[in-house]
């Protein structure tokens, strides 16, 4: 069962990760979203996890399976997509079965009592059903949910060798960090 951290916890995390609340933020005009991103990126690396080996283009976009359907309109493009689901899965489970994992949603952290609950909701997450911030305090790294099977990927800049951990770890599991 999904369950919110206690106060404590809560707080310890928040401490941590002071710039988690952007999907809180609204910000009044483009100058000020462009601000605070360049924020985050003073104080993290921003990279993107991805099933693609590279930024595609408009055509490639266009041509690619990106999206969870209930019915696909060729058998070929449903194999594809979950085959790239399964790379995330794969990635995902064996950050859950190798450090303590989080997740924020609704403005909450989160942990999970079982494997099946999590991987529940990170299907949800992948096929963009439920955006969640997944949450490595181990290597003060947060993961963003987000479209077009390409999660972003935030890590602490004084913690560069927790990048080079996630980074391997998403490799091994088929998945590409793209710049």
């Amino acid at each position: 069962m999904v369950k919110e951290v206690l106060d404590k916890e809560n707080t310890k995390l928040h401490q941590m990760f002071p710039l988690i609340n952007d999907d809180d933020i609204i910000w009044n005009t483009e100058e000020e979203k462009k601000e605070y991103h360049a924020e985050i990126r003073k104080k993290y690396y921003v990279r993107c996890i991805s099933v693609f080996d590279h930024w595609l283009s408009d055509e490639e976009a266009a041509e690619a399976v990106m999206f969870y359907r209930r019915r696909f309109r060729y058998r070929e493009d449903k194999e594809k997509y979950y085959y790239y689901e399964q790379l995330f899965t794969k990635f995902y489970l064996y950050l859950f079965n190798n450090t303590k994992v989080y997740a924020r949603f609704d403005r909450i952290f989160v942990s999970f009592d079982s494997q099946e609950e999590y991987l529940s909701h990170v299907l949800l997450n992948v096929r963009e059903r439920l955006f969640l911030k997944i949450v490595l305090p181990e290597y003060h790294t947060i993961i963003d949910g987000n479209f077009d099977l390409t999660h972003i990927l935030k890590v602490k800049k004084e913690y560069p060798q927790s990048l080079e951990v996630i980074s391997q770890i998403a490799t091994e599991s088929g998945l590409y960090i793209l710049d």
